[in-house]
């Protein structure tokens, strides 16, 4: 018997990186939260902003999915 691979499901892998995506904006507050420095308070406050971003984005896409099916 042969079996085939399971395509996956395009909503349940933008879940998957929108988990991973939460923990790096987990990350990137702690990191916020423990810079001493001016430069490394901006590094932390510029790494936030791209991950909301990226969150935003990928939070766009599920709900573009939602409203197709």
């Amino acid at each position: 018997m042969i079996f085939k691979k399971k395509k996956p499901d395009p909503k349940s892998e933008l879940l998957k990186e929108l988990q991973a995506v939460q923990e790096d904006l987990d990350q990137a507050f702690s990191d916020f939260e423990k810079a001493d420095d001016v430069e490394m308070i901006d590094s932390s406050i510029f790494e936030i902003n791209s991950v909301i971003k990226k969150y935003n984005y990928i939070l766009r896409n599920i709900n573009s999915d939602d409203k197709i099916t």
